[in-house]
């Protein structure tokens, strides 16, 4: 998959998960967007979020992923409103 569209749908799951997508609060859990899509992940197989969003059931696996990367900043925002 293109690094890009790649990029664009790693951030429409932020959105999806209402998480945030400010570079400074993504950052601090997974780094670079254009980074970490090509990075393989034990938790993905060892395929990288680019490859695994090529597969039918790609973005759902992508999309728990970060929910669970995230799990721990959503519980804290939670709190906070």
């Amino acid at each position: 998959m293109h690094d890009l569209l790649a990029i664009a749908i790693i951030r429409r799951l932020l959105l999806d998960l209402g998480l945030p997508i400010q570079p400074d609060e993504v950052g601090q859990r997974i780094g670079s967007l254009g980074l970490w899509i090509t990075m393989p992940r034990a938790d993905l197989d060892g395929l990288t979020p680019s490859q695994v969003l090529d597969e039918n059931n790609g973005r759902e696996r992508v999309g728990a992923c970060l929910a669970a990367l995230f799990k721990p900043l959503g519980a804290d925002a939670a709190r906070e409103t």
